[in-house]
C-alpha cells in the first residue's frame, strides 16, 4: 500500500520556500512532530533535529539525473513536485517539466505539470546528436543534411538540404507546427 503524501499544510510546516532562487529551507520543528526514542525524549528530540537543521537547505541531488530530493518522515520526495504542492495547494497531476532543463531549479516559474508527452517535447539535445541541431542528420551516402521529427513514435521525413541552416529551417518550422517547447533541443 502507498503511503500517503504530505499535505501543502503540512510541506508549509515543515519548509520555507524561497522563490527567488527556487530552494527549500528546513523550518524549526515543534515538538508535537516528534515521538520519545529508546536514547532520547521527544523534547530532547526535537533540540536535536531543530540545532541540526533548522534553517538549513533541505535536499540532497541525485547522481545521474540532477534532481533535488527531500526526505518527508522517511519519505523521499522530488524537492520541484514539493515546490508545486507547496505553491499551488495541491499535488501535481502529472509530470514537472523543468522549462531550462536544469534538474536542480525549482522556481516556480521554470515548473510546469505536462503530460508525458508534452514533457518529451521540452528534451534538450541528445549526447549522441553530431549536428548540434535537433532532428538534423548527415546523410553520408547522399552528401546532404536530412531534416526529420518524430510524431507518435515514428519519424516523418521533411526533407534533403544541401545547407545545414536550410534543413534546421525546416526543422524549427516543423517544431513550431506541432507545439514544442521553444527550447526543444537545445543544450542545458
Amino acid at each position: 500500500m502507498e503511503k500517503k503524501l504530505p499535505s501543502a499544510r503540512l510541506l508549509h510546516k515543515l519548509f520555507e520556500y524561497k522563490g527567488h532562487t527556487g530552494k527549500l529551507y528546513w523550518k524549526p520543528r515543534p515538538t508535537w512532530m516528534f515521538a520519545d526514542g529508546v536514547r532520547f525524549s521527544r523534547d530532547q528530540n526535537c533540540r536535536r533535529w531543530n540545532s541540526r537543521w533548522a534553517g538549513k537547505e533541505a535536499g540532497v541531488t541525485r547522481k545521474g539525473c540532477g534532481q533535488v530530493i527531500v526526505s518527508v518522515f522517511y519519505r523521499k520526495l522530488r524537492a520541484h513536485r514539493v515546490v508545486w504542492a507547496m505553491c499551488y495547494g495541491e499535488w501535481p497531476k502529472q509530470l514537472i517539466d523543468h522549462i531550462n532543463h536544469n534538474p536542480t531549479d525549482n522556481r516556480i516559474g521554470n515548473l510546469r505539470d505536462v503530460s508525458h508527452k508534452e514533457n518529451l517535447r521540452n528534451c534538450g539535445l541528445s549526447q549522441n546528436n553530431k549536428s548540434g541541431i535537433n532532428g538534423v542528420t548527415w546523410d553520408s551516402s547522399r552528401s546532404r543534411w536530412i531534416a526529420q521529427i518524430m510524431i507518435d513514435r515514428k519519424y516523418a521525413h521533411l526533407g534533403r538540404f544541401a545547407c545545414i541552416g536550410a534543413a534546421a529551417c525546416k526543422r524549427a518550422i516543423a517544431d513550431k507546427e506541432r507545439g514544442f517547447h521553444r527550447l526543444h533541443g537545445r543544450a542545458a
